[in-house]
């Protein structure tokens, strides 16, 4: 099994673990778009596609900064048919955000790593680390509670695993 795949499973027990201490997480869904890449015939390429995602907390109590682990899946190519470049985007990041007092604007950033697999064979698979810096603003004006608009900038080497996510973001 994949180093990714395994860390992906271990988050997920872990999430169970920590459900019972009713901790307060956030599911994120959007959508996503790669940077540009080379594909298997040589020609360029990139994912778009609704990117899911959690940011469950890992740090306890009062600490001064909250840190969460926060894994995501980009679907390229799932939303159309034909000629678009079919692949998944898999990250398993720590994050952790600030807000302005009283305004509710928040930045996050993260680090960690990625990993991305073609379906059908249109280019080669890859893993690399990646950093994650965005923003997001409450929801609340548009009648949508504990919910946030974000916009997520995803920066690593490889084309596949950097790009773009815009997306809303809900606590539980």
């Amino acid at each position: 099994m994949q180093p990714v795949k395994i860390a992906f499973v271990v988050l997920a027990l872990t999430t169970v673990a920590l459900s019972s201490a009713q901790l307060v997480g956030r599911v994120r869904i959007g959508y996503g778009v790669s940077g540009n890449f080379t594909l298997a015939d040589t020609s360029t390429g990139r994912l778009e596609g609704p990117e899911i995602g959690l940011d469950i907390p890992i740090t306890l109590g009062m600490t001064p900064m909250k840190v969460y682990a926060s894994p995501s899946i980009l679907l390229g190519g799932r939303m159309s048919n034909g000629s678009d470049t079919d692949g998944e985007v898999y990250r398993l990041l720590l994050t952790t955000r600030a807000s302005a007092p009283g305004v509710g604007f928040y930045t996050f950033a993260g680090a960690g790593i990625s990993f991305s697999k073609a379906r059908g064979g249109q280019f080669s698979s890859s893993t690399d680390y990646e950093t994650v810096f965005g923003a997001g603003m409450p929801a609340a004006a548009f009648m949508i509670p504990n919910a946030s608009f974000e916009v997520a900038w995803h920066s690593s080497p490889k084309g596949q695993l950097r790009g773009l996510t815009l997306g809303i973001a809900g606590s539980f």
